[in-house]
């Protein structure tokens, strides 16, 4: 989505985990209503969030990131607007996500195609560079924490319902 001409808006209305975060940073515009929440569980499971490490990070400050990562919580939707991850977060009651996508497009489509794309080019350049430089190590790091140990005994766990071994009940 980074490297399309295309802005992205992404209307989210539930919960986004894990993976579904890589997606919703890769959107140029998110609008999240009242019961979204979000979330980087991998750590809870025994992975990684490598792969979308590039377009979550480039959304967050590294305090932020730093908690969103180690902790693996579920992120409410105005601390995540808070955090610079969301667009704009909606009560859905005096604005609803689909009333606040709307007001988006409406400015969209009073800009130039081509200003816009280069506009958009411009803004993501950072997390495109650093999607590049750092893919293959990404991958690395992720393909080896799914084939792991840790991985095989948390998503046991997560199936069955159970507390992972490593977990430590106070």
């Amino acid at each position: 989505m980074f490297a399309s001409s295309d802005p992205s808006i992404g209307a989210i209305k539930g919960h986004v985990r894990a993976g579904g975060m890589g997606f919703v940073g890769c959107c140029d515009f998110v609008v999240a209503g009242p019961k979204a929440t979000f979330g980087l569980s991998e750590v809870r499971i025994g992975v990684v969030a490598a792969v979308i490490s590039a377009p979550v990070l480039s959304r967050l400050g590294d305090r932020v990131a730093s908690e969103w990562m180690l902790r693996g919580g579920a992120v409410s939707v105005t601390e995540a607007a808070a955090a610079g991850f969301i667009t704009r977060a909606v009560d859905g009651e005096a604005t609803t996500v689909e009333q606040a996508v709307e007001e988006i497009l409406v400015d969209l489509r009073k800009a130039a195609p081509h200003a816009l794309a280069v506009s958009k080019k411009i803004a993501n350049r950072r997390v495109l560079d650093r999607y590049d430089r750092d893919l293959e190590e990404m991958l690395d790091i992720s393909v080896a924490f799914f084939l792991g140990d840790d991985a095989k005994a948390g998503i046991a766990a997560f199936m069955q319902k159970t507390s992972p071994p490593w977990a430590i009940d106070a």
